[in-house]
């Protein structure tokens, strides 16, 4: 996590990467570095710091299936020497 850049945290876009990149944060290792500076330029970076840390909330959960709303079929034609078969 030390070496991965901020763009790779999750809700870290291009925008706020550049706003990171400005204040010199490119890596989480500079996130580490830089947090008191950060949590007085951006307020509440407790996000920014679990993301450093590996730690996030989501839980995942297998796909709920509904109805069924189409059905698809495939069939290959076999090659013939003969153009009108």
């Amino acid at each position: 996590m030390h070496d991965l850049p901020c763009r790779k945290i999750p809700g870290i876009g291009r925008v706020t990467e550049r706003i990171l990149a400005s204040l010199g944060v490119l890596t989480c290792g500079d996130v580490a570095k830089s947090r008191v500076m950060l949590s007085l330029t951006l307020g509440d970076i407790d996000w920014l710091l679990k993301a450093y840390l590996g730690i996030h909330s989501n839980v995942v959960e297998p796909s709920k299936r509904g109805e069924r709303k189409s059905v698809g079929r495939e069939h290959t034609f076999r090659p013939t020497k003969d153009p009108q078969s």
